[in-house]
This record gives C-alpha cells, structure tokens and sequence, in this order.
C-alpha cells in the first residue's frame, strides 16, 4: 500500500506540471493569432491608404490638366484675336496697368 500512496500524490504533481506546461503554449498561440490579427489589419489599412491616395493624385492631376487647357484655351483665343488684329494693322498692343497698380495713387 505504500507504493500505491506514493503514485497518488505524484499523480496530481504530474498533472499540474503538465497544466504549467500548457500555459506558456496558450500564451505563444494567443501572441502569434493577435500579431497575425494585428498584421492583417495593418494590411488592409495600408491598401485603404494606397487606393485613397492614387484616387486623390488622379483627381488632382485631372483637374490640373482641366485647368491648364483652359488657361491655353484662354491664351489661344487672344493670341488669334486682339494681339493678332494689332500686329496686323502693325502697332503695339495696348497694355493697361497692372492689376497692383491700379488701386495706386
């Protein structure tokens, strides 16, 4: 009966050893799922990022080209229109006052 005595209060001890064993495993698997988590989030929101980048470069640049044709737009038709009238007749355009210079006295 001694030897039966002893293997029941060994049982428990190899037990909880084992219990003590699982736990740093939970602990790595829980470390390893949320840095996997972690990791696909920072993905997605990196992809979120690029595509909302690349949509506000193509809308700028859109604009941009807008803009700049109706800026040569706008010098085509003068450069047709009066300044090719005046240097028909051959004089000089006529050249107002600055913007800025106006409103000075």
């Amino acid at each position: 009966m001694p030897g039966l005595f002893v293997a029941m209060l060994s049982f428990p001890r190899t037990v909880l050893s084992l219990k003590q064993s699982t736990e740093p495993t939970q602990v790595h698997i829980r470390r390893r799922l949320t840095l996997g988590y972690v990791g696909i989030f920072a993905l997605i929101l990196l992809f979120i990022g690029v595509v909302v980048v690349a949509s506000f470069a193509r809308q700028a640049a859109g604009q941009q080209d807008e803009l700049l044709e109706q800026k040569a737009q706008g010098d085509a038709d003068y450069v047709s229109g009066p300044l090719l009238h005046f240097y028909q007749e051959g004089r000089e355009p006529e050249r107002g006052p600055l913007p800025l210079e106006s409103g000075a006295v």
